[in-house]
């Protein structure tokens, strides 16, 4: 018996461990453009690569483990894209004719997980050739930042700040128009982007109303920019509030658009109910079967 709680007692606290070792990541709040940020938009060329162990950098002083340990999984025959650049929003340099994007995923333990099939990079679903990228990412800080041709080369990963999205490449004629955050797209419908990229473009967009935001000076044009925001993604990164009190220095109505944010949220929050709340809106009503025992119908509480 004492030997059977030894074994539960070790599966426990290993189970524990892998729980409390998971990787838990948030975007910070991002209010201001980074200037060390490429935010850009481009198509798909070709693939690059694979990055070996030779492109590490050597000028490893500083590094810690986890970055002698990031560094191998990344040079470890790692694929990533030729990107000819459309259109520079903002970045270190906005004269890029031409990049490669290296985009990684990342493990439960936080560990970067790079594309090292060449052809699982460019699927319908991911990064296809001819596609028309959104991209948000910085200079790679593991291996080299230039290829032998020259080349920019950029990573983009959740740890580094950035995303990807493909958009449809009719959106291209809209991309230097506002975009209405409120409206709502049907899959049978053409939405600017792919079902599964909808996180990253709404994040772009963001951007690009921070770079608008930092350009006009009218109070009237800063406040037709927040009242486009109040209705923006829900997210720790989306800051409306530090937005609004940066920009707009009447208390009055900084107050005013900070209540219409918080109508939108709640609004929304009551749409996507929490599962104990589903149970706690949940009206059970009883009804007798032929043994006199109850069955339990659902009916939504009105």
């Amino acid at each position: 018996m004492n030997r059977l709680r030894k074994i539960f007692t070790v599966y426990i606290i290993f189970q524990f461990i892998n729980v409390a070792s998971a990787c838990s990541f948030s975007f910070r709040p991002y209010f201001k453009i980074n200037p060390n940020e490429f935010i850009l938009v481009g198509r798909v060329v070709d693939v690059v690569g694979p990055l070996t162990q030779n492109d590490i950098i050597r000028d490893t002083l500083n590094w810690t483990s986890s970055d002698k340990y990031r560094s191998k999984l990344i040079c470890n025959n790692s694929y990533g894209l030729l990107i000819e650049v459309i259109k520079t929003i903002s970045g270190p340099d906005t004269n890029l004719k031409y990049i490669e994007l290296y985009p990684y995923a990342f493990t439960p333990s936080c560990a970067p997980s790079p594309f090292t099939d060449s052809l699982e990079i460019v699927k319908p679903y991911r990064f296809p050739i001819n596609s028309i990228l959104y991209i948000i990412g910085k200079t790679p800080k593991y291996f080299h930042d230039q290829s032998e041709k020259g080349i920019q080369r950029i990573e983009s990963w959740a740890f580094n700040g950035g995303g990807i999205a493909t958009i449809n490449s009719n959106y291209l004629n809209q991309m230097y128009l506002p975009f209405d955050y409120s409206q709502k797209f049907s899959w049978e419908n053409e939405a600017p982007f792919l079902s599964n990229h909808s996180f990253h473009f709404y994040r772009l967009e963001y951007r690009k109303d921070l770079i608008r935001l930092d350009n006009v000076w009218a109070l009237n044009k800063k406040i037709e920019i927040l009242e486009r925001l109040v209705h923006g993604p829900i997210n720790r990164e989306f800051a409306y509030s530090k937005l609004v009190d940066i920009h707009i220095s009447d208390k009055e109505l900084a107050t005013k658009l900070k209540k219409k944010r918080e109508k939108i949220l709640k609004k929304a929050l009551r749409s996507k109910t929490p599962i104990k709340d589903w149970f706690r809106r949940l009206k059970w009503k009883f009804k007798k079967s032929p043994r006199s025992k109850p069955k339990l119908n659902q009916v939504w509480k009105k």
